[in-house]
C-alpha cells in the first residue's frame, strides 16, 4: 500500500463516485480507478462496491476505510512537522457556529501566541466536526457537550444562556406553554441547539407544529426577523449579530437553558502538537481538567 492508493480509496468512500475522486484530486478517472484496483490486488479483497448509483465500500472496504483515513491524517501531521520545523504549526480547529465569538477570539489568541502555532478555523455542524475529528481531517474542535465520542478527551469551556428569539411582531413568552404549536427553526436538526429544544417540549409536555431545517445561522436569524418561526439559541449568538435589534429575546428558564461547551480533541498517543495543545488549553481554562 501506498499513500496514493489510499488517498484514492477515501476519496472515492467520501464522495461515493470514482468520478467525482478524480475530479477533486485533479486526476483522471482512469487513474484513480488503477490505484484502488492495486489496492484490491495487494490486499486480496474487493474494497468497494460499485453499481450504476455509484461506489460503496464492502464490510473488509470499511475497515480499510477506518485505517486509511487515520494513516493520512498523520501522514500529513509528519509533513508538516519535518517541512516546518521554524515557521509554526498549524492547528485545524472545528467549531459550532452558534460558539461564542469571544472564546473563539480567545483561543485563536491563546494558540497563535504559543510556540508560534497558527490556527485554521473550520465551521460546521457538530456531528460533521467529530466525523472530521475521527478522520484526522482537524485537531480539534468546539462543541456542544454531549457530542464527542468517549475516546476523545474533553476539557469543558463555558456554559452560558439559551434564550428564545422571534421576530419584533410577536408577543412577549413568559412561559413555555405559550409555544405550544409553532414552528421552530434549527440550524441543524442533529445539534447541540436541538438537543435543548427537544428538552423544551419535554418539560413543557408539548410538541411543535414544525421543525424547519435553516442549514445556517444566518439563515435562520434572518427566517425569525422575518417571523417564519422561533427559535432557541445561545445567548451570545446573538448579541452583538447583525440582528440583534431586528428580534426579540425571551429569556426562559429550565433544564433546557444552559448551554455547554467543550473542547474535545483525540489522546495524543505521541502526536507532539496535540500534546501541546492539550497541555496549553487546560492551563487556560484554570480549574478545568481534561476528561
Amino acid at each position: 500500500m501506498d499513500l496514493l492508493e489510499l488517498k484514492a480509496f477515501v476519496f472515492a468512500v467520501q464522495t461515493g463516485s470514482i468520478t467525482q475522486a478524480a475530479f477533486q484530486l485533479g486526476r483522471v478517472q482512469s487513474s484513480v480507478s488503477l490505484r484502488i484496483k492495486q489496492l484490491e490486488t495487494e490486499l486480496g479483497v474487493e474494497l468497494l462496491s460499485r453499481d450504476r448509483g455509484g461506489v460503496r465500500t464492502t464490510a473488509r472496504g470499511q475497515i480499510l476505510y477506518d485505517y486509511a483515513t487515520r494513516i493520512l491524517a498523520l501522514a500529513q501531521e509528519a509533513k508538516g512537522e519535518v517541512m516546518s520545523p521554524n515557521t509554526g504549526e498549524i492547528v485545524r480547529l472545528g467549531t459550532i457556529e452558534t460558539i461564542s465569538p469571544d472564546c473563539i477570539d480567545s483561543l485563536v489568541r491563546l494558540l497563535s501566541g504559543f510556540d508560534g502555532m497558527g490556527v485554521d478555523v473550520y465551521v460546521d455542524g457538530a456531528l460533521s466536526l467529530v466525523e472530521s475529528l475521527r478522520e484526522g481531517r482537524i485537531h480539534a474542535a468546539i462543541v456542544g457537550a454531549g457530542f464527542a465520542p468517549p475516546e476523545c478527551i474533553r476539557i469543558p469551556l463555558y456554559g452560558e444562556a439559551m434564550v428564545l428569539i422571534s421576530s419584533l411582531k410577536y408577543p412577549r413568552i413568559d412561559l413555555v406553554n405559550q409555544i405550544a404549536n409553532e414552528i421552530f427553526l434549527v440550524c441543524k436538526k442533529e445539534s447541540a441547539c436541538s438537543r435543548h429544544l427537544a428538552m423544551l417540549f419535554m418539560e413543557g409536555g408539548f410538541q411543535p407544529a414544525r421543525i424547519s431545517e435553516c442549514g445556517s445561522f444566518s439563515i435562520l436569524m434572518s427566517s425569525v426577523v422575518r417571523g417564519m418561526g422561533i427559535a432557541l439559541v445561545p445567548l451570545s449568538a446573538v448579541l452583538g449579530s447583525a440582528h440583534e435589534k431586528q428580534v426579540l429575546i425571551h429569556p426562559l428558564s429550565g433544564h433546557f437553558s444552559t448551554f455547554q461547551v467543550e473542547f474535545v480533541c483525540p489522546q495524543p498517543k505521541g502526536r507532539p502538537i496535540l500534546e501541546r495543545l492539550i497541555e496549553k488549553i487546560s492551563q487556560e481554562f484554570v480549574g478545568q481538567k481534561p476528561n
